[in-house]
């Protein structure tokens, strides 16, 4: 239940996103930002999850949260 929520909210996030950037002229910033609407989503989301799995859900929340404030990598093409 808890991978179903988490990953509708990133399925859906990312259509929004898409949406955004083809039909709104919005930039691309970064991943981070993308994983805080991600988060934010499934946050909004855990009332239609039983009140059994909430804890769950709200661990990979925090696990993801974790992971997103870890710095970029740099990446650079050779020519």
């Amino acid at each position: 239940m808890a991978i179903n929520i988490i990953s509708s909210a990133a399925l859906w996030s990312l259509w929004k996103l898409r949406n955004n950037l083809c039909f709104q002229n919005a930039a691309w910033k970064d991943t981070s930002h993308l994983v805080e609407r991600i988060l934010k989503m499934a946050q909004n989301w855990i009332i239609m999850c039983p009140h059994n799995r909430v804890q769950e859900i709200q661990n990979y929340l925090s696990k993801i949260s974790m992971v997103a404030r870890y710095p970029e990598a740099l990446s650079w093409r050779t020519p």
